[in-house]
C-alpha cells in the first residue's frame, strides 16, 4: 500500500481509550465513501480483507494480534462483526453473477453439443459421413465448436465451485476471486469461439458463393467490440 516510515510509526502507536489497537481500527468498515469507488460487492470485501492483513504484518508484536480491547474483543473478531453485512453482501453478489453465467454457460453447452451432430453441409445416406469432410472450414468448424463446447463445461464447472465456497472472510481474499475471474476469461473464450464457429460453418456451407459470407465475418466481432465499449467507455 506504498505506506512510507513516518505513516509506519504512527500507524503503530499505543492503543486509545477504547482498548483498541492499530489493528482494531483497520479492522473497522471503511468510509461508504472509499467503498463506493470499487464495484460489486465480494471486491469491497476482498479490498477490506486485503487492507486488515496489510496492517497485520506491520505489528512489531506477535501478541497485539490477539490483543483484546474494552469490549473483550480481538482485532479478528471486531474485522468479523464490522464487516458481517458486507461478506453476506459479498456471497449474495457471488451467488447471484454465478449462477447467471453459468446459466449462459449451459445454454452455450447445449448449442455447440448439438451443432457437433447437425453438420454444415448435411451427411451422406449411405455411408452416414458428413459430405463436406474433406472442406477446410468445416475441419476447422469441428476443432473451433468442440474447443467451445469443453471451455463452457470448463466454466460451468467453475462456477459451481463458487456457489458450493464457504464463503468465509478469507475466501474473499483470493479463493473467490480467482475463481470468478478465471470463470469469466473461460466463459469468454466459450463465446468467442462460438462466434467464430458460426463463421466456419457459415463458410462451409456456402462455400459455392464466398462472397456473400464475407460482409458476416466483422459481424462476429461485434459483440465483442460493443462489450468492451460499454465497460471501457
Amino acid at each position: 500500500y506504498g505506506l512510507d516510515n513516518d505513516t509506519r510509526v504512527e500507524l503503530l502507536r499505543p492503543p486509545d481509550n477504547a482498548g483498541n489497537n492499530i489493528l482494531h481500527i483497520a479492522a473497522q468498515l471503511s468510509p461508504s465513501n472509499h467503498l463506493s469507488k470499487i464495484s460489486g460487492s465480494a471486491l469491497k470485501m476482498q479490498r477490506e480483507a486485503q487492507w486488515f492483513e496489510e496492517i497485520k504484518s506491520l505489528l512489531p508484536e506477535p501478541e497485539l494480534v490477539v490483543q483484546r480491547n474494552n469490549d473483550q474483543m480481538t482485532p479478528r473478531q471486531a474485522f468479523e462483526v464490522s464487516h458481517e453485512p458486507l461478506r453476506k453482501e459479498g456471497e449474495e453478489w457471488m451467488k447471484y453473477t454465478a449462477t447467471a453465467c453459468s446459466f449462459v454457460a449451459a445454454l452455450i453447452a447445449t448449442v455447440t453439443f448439438q451443432a457437433i451432430f447437425t453438420v454444415p453441409g448435411g451427411t451422406d445416406e449411405n455411408s452416414g459421413k458428413p459430405l463436406l469432410l474433406r472442406d477446410g472450414h468445416f475441419m476447422a468448424f469441428i476443432i473451433i465448436d468442440s474447443l467451445s463446447f469443453f471451455a463452457s463445461c470448463t466454466s460451468v464447472f467453475i462456477f459451481l465451485s463458487i456457489l458450493t465456497a464457504r464463503y468465509s472472510f478469507d475466501d474473499f481474499i483470493v479463493s473467490l476471486p480467482r475463481k470468478m475471474i478465471l470463470g469469466l476469461i473461460i466463459l469468454s473464450i466459450s463465446i468467442s469461439t462460438m462466434l467464430v464457429a458460426f463463421i466456419t460453418a457459415l463458410s462451409a456451407s456456402m462455400r459455392e458463393s464466398p462472397k456473400l459470407v464475407i460482409p458476416m465475418k466483422p459481424l462476429a466481432g461485434l459483440p465483442i467490440v460493443l462489450f468492451l465499449m460499454l465497460q471501457y467507455p
